[in-house]
């Protein structure tokens, strides 16, 4: 089922999301196509899918794909710090 998306009349900024210092579980799942998610991650680890969102990633921190992905990296990251299970897709532009 659709979710209601409320529109907007003038520029607006997204969803800013800060994940620091946790090791957490779930999807980040971004469907509004008039405005941007914004996801930082701070020495974490996430587990789940992304959808939709332009993620940075530091040094510290690690994303388990467990579900299909579409991200756009904002930063050169190590590809080590992704990993995704068996069938699961990572769709990422960017640096």
């Amino acid at each position: 089922m659709a979710r209601p998306v409320t529109k907007v009349d003038e520029d607006a900024y997204g969803v800013n999301i800060c994940l620091a210092d946790m090791s957490v579980e779930g999807d980040l799942l971004h469907e509004d196509n008039e405005r941007a998610m914004w996801v930082d991650m701070v020495s974490t680890t996430l587990k789940g899918g992304i959808l939709n969102a332009n993620l940075n990633i530091d040094a510290g921190s690690k994303w388990i794909a467990n579900k299909d992905s579409k991200v756009h990296f904002l930063a050169d990251i190590n590809i080590a710090q992704i990993d995704a299970g068996e069938g699961v897709t990572i769709e990422a532009t960017g640096a």
